[in-house]
């Protein structure tokens, strides 16, 4: 097997490149959230310990050791060219809840011959991908996001070397402010580091100890593979930070109670996933089991629910109301299959209703006609939602 991962004698020689930058923003920075958003505060989330003794290293620091029964240092995530080399490890936003992203706390080292303390990392290079990298995830966003680098205070050392000051561990943050913001499920963060041209590195140190959902992912220049120590045979992980805020986006909820039509048709109206100002994924606004070939459209309002009787209905909106563009449900006359569709996260995005901002709370309703009922025409029931980040 090659890697170029450092293992516990370095065998990489110093490499004289002069880097250029090669990523570049691919989402354009967004409006934060409108502070009516339901947030439930900041999130720090850590991901694994690194720090194995306390006081027990070089003039009295803090000191990462190799776990026992493995090799490697670290690994390999210069932002030399051509080396593209980059490391990868996963976060999930629980269900029911988005996250803006703020800051990445991602630790990394240079091998430092004459002991110095100094960072000389002046550039971090984060990918996100929604799913792993290399195995059908996804590019969302990526940046030089770099903002600052710093010591620790704990080097990285091999047992029973733990006065080894050659491999101070660096705290590499950088500003995610540009990212997009991320629903329930899994991400990943795809990072490597630019440093000096003069030392070996940078290098990625992983947790300390290892876990069995280990799972980070590494790219030498020419495929994505995951981390395995080659002693072990074991997978790795990065320890690294994640700071943000947390929004609740529970799913939308149907309510109220829909209107039989002259050919026994029960509409059933519901959004397809919450919806979100920022996302710009599809969010479906749907109702199915319509009279076919009728003509009919959605409308909403933002004030609360009801259930007030109404032309043999429920009118499930309190006023004002506004409606949506009017469109036809297709299928067979005197039928159920008609549908009425639009993707709702389209439709906040158009400015129609500028009281749909994040944290607003929204009810959703359908009006057909029906010439054969009462009053002419049909009312589904309704779904409600928070309109998320």
């Amino acid at each position: 097997m090659i890697t170029t991962s450092e293992r516990r004698e370095t065998r990489r020689a110093t490499i004289f490149v002069v880097a250029v930058l090669v990523f570049s923003a691919t989402s354009a920075a967004q409006t934060p959230p409108s502070t009516n958003a339901p947030d439930t505060g900041s999130f720090t989330l850590v991901n694994g310990p690194y720090v194995t003794g306390i006081g027990d290293g070089f003039n009295g620091a803090n000191t990462s050791s190799i776990e026992s029964g493995f090799s490697m240092y670290g690994y390999d995530c210069s932002h030399e060219i051509p080396l593209d080399q980059r490391v990868a490890d996963e976060f999930v936003v629980p269900p029911d809840k988005v996250w803006v992203l703020k800051k990445l706390h991602w630790l990394g080292y240079e091998i430092q011959p004459l002991g110095s303390t100094a960072s000389s990392i002046t550039q971090i290079h984060v990918v996100l991908w929604a799913g792993p990298p290399g195995a059908g995830g996804s590019l969302l966003w990526s940046a030089n996001a770099y903002l600052s680098s710093s010591w620790t205070g704990v080097y990285r050392v091999q047992p029973p070397f733990l006065a080894d000051f050659t491999r101070p561990i660096v705290d590499v943050v950088a500003d995610l402010g540009g990212a997009p913001f991320v629903g329930a499920g899994s991400y990943w963060l795809d990072v490597s580091l630019l440093g000096s041209t003069t030392l070996s590195g940078p290098f990625a140190i992983p947790t300390v100890p290892h876990a069995s959902k280990d799972d980070a992912r590494q790219h030498l220049g020419l495929a994505w593979t995951p981390v395995v120590d080659p002693v072990a045979l074991l997978p790795q992980d990065f320890p690294f930070t994640l700071e943000g805020v947390e929004y609740d986006c529970p799913q939308p909820a149907s309510y109220c109670t829909a209107k039989v039509s002259s050919h026994g048709c029960v509409p059933a109206i519901s959004l397809s996933a919450p919806p979100s100002v920022g996302s710009g994924s599809l969010c479906t606004l749907a109702t199915v089991h319509t009279e076919g070939k009728r003509w009919g459209l959605f409308f909403h309002g933002t004030k609360g629910k009801q259930a007030t009787p109404f032309h043999g209905g429920y009118f499930c909106l309190q006023p004002p109301t506004k409606r949506h563009a009017p469109q036809h449900s297709g299928g067979t006359a005197g039928a159920c299959d008609g549908v009425f569709s639009e993707d709702f996260n389209a439709y906040i995005a158009s400015g129609a209703d500028p009281q749909l901002v994040a944290g607003a709370k929204v009810w959703i309703q359908t009006w057909s006609r029906d010439p054969g009922a009462s009053f002419g025409d049909n009312l589904s029931d309704a779904v409600e939602a928070i309109v998320c980040p």
